[in-house]
This record gives C-alpha cells, sequence and structure tokens, in this order.
C-alpha cells in the first residue's frame, strides 16, 4: 500500500503522540507552522528519514544561492588585512548580509528565516535581522553572476576562501551599471 505525504506525515504524527514526550522525535509545532505558510519542503529537510520526497521549489534554490554567496563572502573577508578592508570600503560599503526585503519579497524573506533560523543553516546570519528593507534581488543576481565562476572553482577544491580581487568583483557587482 503506497502513502500520500499527508498520510505518511498523519501516521507518523499520530506515532510520535504515542511515545513518552522526551522520546519525540517530532517538533508539531514547526511541521504545522510550515503547513501553514504552505513551505512544506522544509519538512522534508528537517526530517530526512520520513522520505517525504516533496520537490524543493526553486525559489528555495535561489535563496540558498544568495546565502551561499554571502557566507563566503564573510568568511573570505574575515581573512583579510586592515589595508584590503579598507580597499573595498572605498568600493563598496556592502560587508554584511544585508538579507530579503520583507515587504517587497515575503517569500524569499521566509524561505531565508526557515533556513537560517528553523533549520540552523548558516549560524553566521542567525542572530541578525533577516529584513533588508530594500528590495535587493537585482543586485544578488547581478552578484551572483560575478559570484559563480570563482564559487566553482572552490567547490572544486582549488581555493578554500575568497580573494580580495573576487570579493571587490563580486560585491561591485551589486551596483547598477550606469548608462554611458
Amino acid at each position: 500500500m503506497a502513502f500520500t505525504i499527508a498520510e505518511r506525515l498523519l501516521i507518523t504524527l499520530a506515532c510520535e503522540a504515542l511515545k513518552p514526550v522526551a522520546e519525540r522525535e517530532l517538533e508539531p509545532d514547526f511541521i504545522s507552522d510550515m503547513v501553514a505558510q504552505g513551505q512544506t519542503w522544509a519538512i522534508a529537510w528537517r526530517y530526512p528519514g520520513l522520505n517525504l520526497e516533496v520537490p524543493t521549489p526553486a525559489q528555495v534554490s535561489e535563496v540558498l544561492d544568495v546565502l551561499d554567496m554571502w557566507d563566503q563572502i564573510e568568511y573570505g573577508l574575515e581573512a583579510l588585512d586592515a589595508d584590503q578592508k579598507q580597499a573595498l570600503s572605498a568600493v563598496s560599503s556592502l560587508n554584511r548580509f544585508p538579507g530579503f526585503d520583507a515587504a517587497t519579497d515575503m517569500d524569499r524573506y521566509l524561505v531565508a528565516r526557515i533556513l537560517v533560523r528553523d533549520l540552523e543553516r548558516y549560524n553566521r546570519f542567525a542572530d541578525r535581522d533577516l529584513n533588508s528593507h530594500a528590495p535587493l534581488q537585482d543586485a544578488y543576481d547581478r552578484m551572483l553572476a560575478a559570484f559563480r565562476p570563482g564559487h566553482e572553482a572552490r567547490l572544486a577544491g582549488m581555493t578554500v576562501r575568497m580573494s580580495a580581487d573576487e570579493i571587490g568583483r563580486v560585491l561591485c557587482a551589486a551596483l547598477p551599471e550606469r548608462p554611458a
């Protein structure tokens, strides 16, 4: 007999309710919050053993790309000396992940909050306000285009941290092109 995702989750929750509180693995509040927000992918991510087979929405992948990029930028910035940081501050005021705009980009903002706070990924951002209070997705798209080539090399193990030049190139990409 094949169960639907909803049936599998309901049966699992019912079985969990029969266990002593100290032995329960699932968090009903988290599950109900994710269902209410329409973020069922997060349930599958939090509890991979349930084999819920919920596809990851494209928007989650987009937010992951931005979080990966900013995690790498901040990791690279940590290794720079004062002169290098000063030189970068002359070309860009960005030096920390500003977040997503909750007013104009609520979906990405919610996905980022779930990833950082509920799923405990990207711990460097955990204590921050993830609301940028400004729409930044166009800037992030430009930054990602500048980030990806070097990131692929880092994934291949060629380098670990972004260099000052790479960071500068990615941060400068956030600025919109000016007409000639």
